[in-house]
């Protein structure tokens, strides 16, 4: 039921329906509406991002650099689908709504080593790419959270891996997976744990 739920969100937002409803787009009057009541929770709050994010999907080979958020924290619905886009399953092209507070979080990193860009190695999985990997033996949780739009695996060009999630890991916001083998380092916010 969850999954339809959220599919049916996607079918609202891509006709502008909950935008405007949420408060995420300018209503009919011109009157600028804030995120909707959408604020980083206080666990988040301590984030220092910019509000902006250059992105490159090693997968798909396209990158996008954009403000999601203005100064006032007021996020931009139209750049919030780009990202969604961006990030979304490179095997099946499903989309999700990506967590801003993952966007938070990613742009934080980004920001805190001063890196021109974040490479994404593997953001939203759907449940059918999920299964596709687990009966390929790879080990995927079966409940994971990049098939909830929570979940990044992520590099920073000219970054160590170590550094990376040294970093991520001292924030203490999630989850953070070390793949130094692999060359990247798995980001949610989930509740906190490393491995």
């Amino acid at each position: 039921m969850p999954e339809l739920k959220r599919e049916l969100l996607l079918v609202m937002l891509s006709l502008g329906l909950v935008a405007t409803i949420a408060g995420l787009v300018p209503d009919k009057s011109g009157a600028s509406l804030s995120s909707a009541g959408v604020k980083r929770t206080e666990r988040f709050a301590t984030l220092n991002g910019d509000g902006e994010l250059h992105l490159y999907n090693l997968k798909t080979k396209e990158q996008l650099q954009v403000t999601y958020r203005d100064s006032e924290g007021n996020y931009d619905h139209a750049v919030l689908s780009e990202l969604n886009r961006l990030l979304r399953c490179s095997w099946d092209n499903q989309t999700t709504l990506i967590d801003l507070e993952l966007v938070e979080l990613l742009d934080d990193i980004e920001d805190h080593f001063g890196a021109e860009r974040l490479d994404i190695v593997s953001a939203y999985r759907s449940p059918a790419y999920n299964e596709h990997l687990a009966a390929l033996g790879r080990n995927v949780a079966k409940q994971s959270f990049h098939m909830k739009g929570l979940a990044s695996d992520i590099q920073l060009p000219g970054i160590s891996v170590a550094a990376l999630h040294g970093y991520v890991r001292e924030l203490r916001l999630g989850g953070v997976g070390y793949y130094p083998d692999d060359g990247f380092v798995h980001v949610d916010v989930g509740p906190v744990r490393s491995w």
